[in-house]
């Protein structure tokens, strides 16, 4: 934070996971919605 690269409010954009498992389906997930909301922004 000293630099500002990261304020107290971009920490709520992360996701702590405890397992490859679960870093897959959060990775999943994230491209799922932004692939998603890619195609329908041109609608």
């Amino acid at each position: 934070q000293k630099n500002h690269y990261i304020l107290p409010a971009d920490m709520k954009l992360m996701r702590l996971v405890y397992s490859a498992d679960d870093a897959v389906e959060e990775i999943n997930q994230f491209y799922g919605n932004f692939h998603s909301s890619r195609w329908l922004k041109n609608k």
